[in-house]
């Protein structure tokens, strides 16, 4: 603790360190172009329009894709980036100092970016969601706490996976289905 004529405490300080140290291995995902996707931002050979995964989603979905799809960071498999995504939702021991950088993360992109999602969106955010885990997870799973922690203000929407398809990842109109929409107004 200061003294009573120190400043307050910044209490943005940790999350500008957090996030100084993650700049060093977040990758800007690449734009669409001749070998990646226009969806994901993946890889795809140049001869498909999409990449393997968005193709079949698009193929099992009936041509349906997302509207929009804003990636926050590319992320190899041996990256740092990865380990953080794979330790913060750990089922026997998160890691809370993960849960925190991707705290910070997300909020610093959605306030950087909120524009990117409200233009296809054709109006302002005005309920949050998550997409559940399709591993049963019990309790409330760490994304959807830091999603309700960096929107307080907003209703979430809350879903649950289909458990007929087990961990299964490709896609399915009843994957995933959500509670009664009661309060939105459309």
């Amino acid at each position: 603790m200061g003294s009573p004529t120190s400043p307050p405490p910044d209490p943005n300080k940790a999350a500008r360190e957090q996030f100084k140290i993650q700049r060093n291995w977040l990758l800007n995902p690449l734009p669409p172009g001749r070998d990646v996707c226009p969806i994901c931002r993946g890889a795809r050979d140049p001869g498909y329009p999409r990449c393997y995964a968005c193709n079949q989603t698009y193929r099992r979905s009936g041509g349906i894709l997302a509207d929009a799809v804003v990636p926050i960071s590319y992320s190899p498999d041996d990256g740092q980036h990865y380990h953080q995504l794979k330790v913060y939702k750990s089922p026997t021991s998160p890691n809370r100092l993960a849960q925190f950088r991707l705290a910070v993360l997300y909020t610093l992109f959605f306030n950087t970016h909120q524009h990117c999602l409200e233009h296809p969106a054709g109006g302002p955010v005005t309920h949050v969601a998550t997409v559940p885990s399709t591993r049963a997870r019990a309790g409330i799973h760490p994304l959807q706490q830091i999603i309700q922690v960096a929107h307080g203000r907003l209703p979430l929407i809350a879903a649950a996976a289909n458990p007929a398809y087990g961990n299964a990842r490709e896609f399915h109109h009843d994957r995933f289905h959500t509670s009664a929409f009661q309060d939105l107004e459309v």
